[in-house]
This record gives C-alpha cells, structure tokens and sequence, in this order.
C-alpha cells in the first residue's frame, strides 16, 4: 500500500460506517466529490499517527521515512519450528542507506505463560548499511529532543530480552 490508489466505493462506505461509530460528531464525506487525492508520504503519516510510535521520531528520521513505500507483515514458517513474525519496512532509493528493505523478527518461545499469552523471546533487525555520514542513530546535535529517542531506527537493532 502506497497511498496512491483510490479507495473503492465500499472502502469509503465501510470508512464512514467506522467513523459514524467512534465519533457521535462525525460528518460524512460530500458524496458529489468524486476525486481523491493520494496521501503524500503516506507511510510517515500512518506511522506520525501512531501514538507509541510517534514519540520514536525525530525530526532527522522524518526525511529518510518520506522514502518509505510500504509496510507488510509475515508469519514464521511453523517448518521453522519456531513462533514469530517479521515485519518489512520498503524504501525507495535514498540518501540515508543503501538497504531497499528493512526488517525486524519478533520470535516467541513455544510455551505460553499463565494468561496463555505467548511468551517474547528475541527480536533480530536488519544492520542498517548507512551511507556516509547519514547514520540517523548517531547524535549530532549536543542536545537531544526532549522525551525523543536518538532516533526510530534504533529499534531495526537486535534485541534479547
């Protein structure tokens, strides 16, 4: 999903149904309009509007996530012998690094804690293969930005709990 396609009659109608039940307030879309535009950085925006996630961004990875393209999960093969899922990150070409696709694997342990939640074991990342001098997970400013992380893409590094 790009941002570029136009909904289709029933997505808009399934959009405003949602709407009309969340906010009591809401006001349906004109239904003379027949043009939609596409949504410019469209990525950027799902992930601007993401509670948690906003407040990784700073205002460095903003310029290196207008390049993002696409958003997808997938399942560990169950031959893997192993519990998980994989999310994959699609960028086009851009100053920051040479990866076209990053990605980030949570794996689970086979067994279930008490609540019969699956219990988080690790999460591997892609190893960024930043271009010169374009490392966004560096610091270069001497202050920080307040309740911010160094930066989003730190989370594409392996983690162990």
């Amino acid at each position: 999903m790009h941002g570029t396609a136009k909904p289709t009659k029933e997505e808009i109608e399934e959009g405003e149904k949602e709407n009309a039940d969340i906010d009591e307030d809401y006001e349906p879309l004109p239904t003379d309009s027949t043009e939609t535009a596409p949504v410019e950085h469209f990525w950027l925006t799902v992930l601007r509007n993401h509670l948690g996630i906003n407040e990784l961004i700073t205002d460095r990875d903003e310029a290196a996530l207008k390049h993002l393209t696409d958003v997808s999960i997938s399942y560990l093969p169950k031959s893997e012998n192993r519990l998980g899922y994989k999310l994959s990150f699609r960028f086009s070409e851009n100053e920051f690094f040479e990866d076209k696709i990053l990605e980030k694997t949570y794996i689970y342990k086979p067994d279930v804690d008490v609540a019969g939640d699956f219990i988080y074991e690790r999460a591997l990342g892609t190893q960024i293969k930043w271009k010169a001098d374009k490392d966004l997970t560096k610091e270069v400013e001497v202050k920080k930005q307040r309740n911010k992380s160094a930066s989003l893409f730190l989370l594409f590094g392996d983690l162990q709990r």
